[in-house]
């Protein structure tokens, strides 16, 4: 879910295990695209690639503020489970 509100097609992300070692996460995500086969702009910091990248990051930031409650919930869900197990050794 965070990776997305940078880049907002989550079957662009699904192939990608981790990201390189880029100076920022923009570069990183940039880095790790490239070498899953993801055809990127050559200039991917100015001109298209950058309207390229406002634009996925306006998806998926619009995605990761329509979901958050059903993320939360499983995230405290989850943590209430690993409390209760914890608890109960």
């Amino acid at each position: 879910a965070m990776w997305q509100t940078i880049w907002g097609d989550g079957q662009d992300l699904t192939p990608i295990a981790e990201t390189g070692p880029g100076r920022s996460p923009m570069e990183s995500l940039y880095q790790a695209l490239s070498k899953s086969g993801k055809k990127m702009p050559e200039d991917y910091w100015h001109n298209a690639g950058a309207a390229l990248r406002v634009e996925e990051q306006k998806k998926g930031l619009a995605e990761f503020v329509s979901g958050w409650q059903d993320r939360e919930k499983a995230l405290f869900d989850l943590a209430g489970e690993v409390a209760a197990k914890l608890h109960g050794q």
